[in-house]
This record gives structure tokens, C-alpha cells and sequence, in this order.
């Protein structure tokens, strides 16, 4: 697998009491390469327990952008929604890091939401 289909994701560390991990996924040319890329990531991490997903690109900024989905060698068991308010710092987080590298221009994203993460702010 190509490195640019392998990481067409970011996984942040945010050891939340809930989640050590946020994966935000940003465009998929294959669902299921990025699927197993993300697994194999964790897994070589050794990690056990909740990961929260912004699926931001998939469905865009809505409020049921953000799931949780249990990791122990694979994901299993149903992707549970999770509310994420406007001010937390994952959003922040994300918002900032998607800015930096400008990773709006030329999405399915709006263009309310475009600009306003190109301004700064938090989506």
C-alpha cells in the first residue's frame, strides 16, 4: 500500500480519561486500507481501549461527526456517537492542525467552514 493511501489519516495522542487516541480521518480513497492502516498503527502501539474518530471529511461538521469504537487488535463492537462541544479541545486541536496544513482547500467541506478554519477558528 502507498504511504499516501496508507496516511491519509492523523491518530493524535490525547490520553483523555475516556480515549488516549483521536483519529481524524481525512480522505479515503479506500475505506478499508485506511481501516487496516489505522489498525495496524494502534496495534503497534500496543494499545487497548476506546479511540474516538472526527469523521469531519466523511460526513462533514455536523453533530454526529465524532464516534467512539473499541481497539484490541481490532476495532470491534458498534461505533458509539459521541458529542464533542464547539470549545473542546479536540475540536480546537483538530481545527488548528488542519489549518496548518491547510487540509480544507478542495474538500466537501463548506465554505463557511473552509473559511473559518483558514481564519483560526474552531469548527
Amino acid at each position: 500500500m502507498s504511504d499516501e493511501l496508507a496516511k491519509n489519516y492523523e491518530i493524535f495522542e490525547i490520553n483523555d480519561e475516556k480515549y488516549k487516541y483521536l483519529v481524524l480521518r481525512r480522505f479515503c480513497h479506500s475505506f478499508d486500507q485506511q481501516w487496516q492502516s489505522v489498525e495496524e498503527e494502534l496495534k503497534s502501539k500496543g494499545y487497548k481501549g476506546w479511540v474516538l474518530f472526527d469523521n469531519l471529511f466523511k460526513g462533514g461538521n455536523i453533530s454526529s461527526r465524532y464516534v467512539r469504537q473499541y481497539f484490541d487488535k481490532t476495532f470491534s463492537g458498534p461505533a458509539l456517537l459521541e458529542t464533542i462541544p464547539l470549545e473542546h479541545p479536540y475540536r480546537v486541536q483538530v481545527s488548528q492542525y488542519l489549518k496548518e496544513y491547510d487540509y480544507v482547500t478542495g474538500t466537501s467541506l463548506t465554505q463557511e467552514d473552509i473559511d473559518a478554519v483558514l481564519e483560526g477558528k474552531t469548527i
